[in-house]
């Protein structure tokens, strides 16, 4: 969010949230003066309520956007909090350059209103309140339209020095930096704004499951982290990829195959796979008695 903070209600305090006080102060009043219009504010979540009895449909809306996030104030502005926040988290001894980045976030727009705090502003006013931040990148990643007429994702962005820092940046540090190559790879796939909570300390990634043939057997590809995940038991291939014991694809896994090779691929960052592992599969050989003596 670009503006103010804001105060609301965690998704695990809905039901808390609708009884409430305020919300049931809301409610009864319409339900007391149906003919009278109604305006509020909570007493305690950034949350406005209003009732307007001669509006047509759609009869339950909720505000928002751009204009009601742009910040008026450079204290309010994301980026100045995010270095605030920033500059405190570590003890640095020596250079401190933090990066912040974003595919959606409007704090990092070039398109400023009148009277609103810009980047630059932001960043500035950040380093008066602190000599540990050396210096700061700050990157937005934009849709834009390549000499071929296709769209592709670019970062842009700049490097913001803190003239007043403790261990300042010099001439060679400023020249290394300028070499960094933020488009190196390719940003294929949008940033999420929230983490799904999946109980894990950091992001996974997966990948596609892959089948080819080969000879009288199959060869498939398998994300590593999920083959981990399966043979301890956390998880299964059939949970992650398949559509039931009718699957023709992972058959195999449950009809007793035999692993004949097994290696290893890396993964893609850029494009959001995971290392794979190669598994050489092949029919179980027919099962022989030998006659007692």
């Amino acid at each position: 969010m670009a503006g103010p903070v804001r105060s609301l209600p965690g998704l695990h305090q809905k039901k808390q949230f609708l009884a409430g006080y305020d919300v049931s102060v809301f409610f009864e009043y319409i339900a007391r003066e149906p003919d009278s219009p109604l305006h509020i504010k909570h007493s305690t979540y950034s949350i406005d309520f209003s009732y307007l009895p001669n509006r047509s449909g759609p009869y339950l809306s909720t505000g928002g956007g751009l204009v009601q996030e742009a910040p008026k104030d450079v204290k309010q502005h994301a980026l100045y909090r995010v270095l605030r926040a920033k500059s405190k988290q570590h003890d640095v001894t020596g250079v401190r350059l933090i990066c912040v980045g974003s595919d959606q976030s409007p704090a990092l727009s070039t398109l400023v209103g009148p009277g609103n705090p810009t980047i630059e502003n932001a960043v500035f006013a950040a380093f008066q309140t602190t000599r540990s931040i050396s210096g700061a990148i700050v990157l937005r990643i934009e849709d834009t339209n390549n000499i071929f007429g296709r769209f592709e994702r670019v970062a842009r962005g700049g490097i913001y020095v803190n003239s007043k820092a403790r261990v300042p940046l010099v001439d060679d540090d400023l020249a290394t930096i300028g070499k960094l190559n933020f488009n190196r790879w390719r940003y294929f796939f949008r940033m999420d704004k929230v983490e799904p909570n999946k109980n894990e300390v950091f992001r996974r990634v997966t990948g596609e499951l892959i089948m080819s043939t080969k000879a009288s057997g199959i060869v498939l590809e398998v994300p590593a982290n999920l083959l981990i995940d399966s043979l301890a038991g956390k998880t299964s291939l059939q949970n992650e990829y398949g559509d039931g014991k009718d699957d023709w694809m992972l058959r195999c896994l449950y009809e007793g195959w035999v692993v004949r090779s097994c290696s290893f691929k890396n993964g893609d960052i850029e494009k959001g796979e995971a290392p794979k592992v190669v598994l050489e599969l092949e029919p179980p050989p027919e099962a022989v008695y030998w006659p007692r003596p």
